[in-house]
């Protein structure tokens, strides 16, 4: 399966950002997934479900008489396993400071 992948270094919010509509039809014609970087890490998407799921938002950059159209959704990056972990044993510390 083709990927297709995309690069994003400031996304809006957290994880959440816009991605062209020429990207992401060009991705549901050949059939391939999106990679999308964010600095919080990676991810890879269905463009469809990017499409449908997304919010639709037409921006005018340059062209006024021809604005950009742009799904933006969240990027579902995963926590680090290490990140987990150490939480679970800041949890389990806490815990055994307070009994009663």
């Amino acid at each position: 399966m083709e990927i297709i992948k995309v690069n994003i270094r400031k996304p809006l919010y957290g994880n959440f950002c816009y991605i062209n509509a020429k990207i992401v039809n060009s991705a549901i014609r050949k059939g391939a997934l999106l990679e999308i970087t964010v600095p919080n890490g990676t991810a890879q998407v269905n463009p469809q479900k990017w499409k449908d799921t997304g919010k639709v938002m037409s921006k005018v950059f340059k062209f006024v008489d021809n604005p950009m159209i742009l799904y933006g959704n969240h990027v579902p990056v995963p926590l680090p396993l290490s990140n987990i972990q150490g939480k679970i044993e800041e949890n389990t510390n806490l815990n055994q400071l307070t009994l009663f």
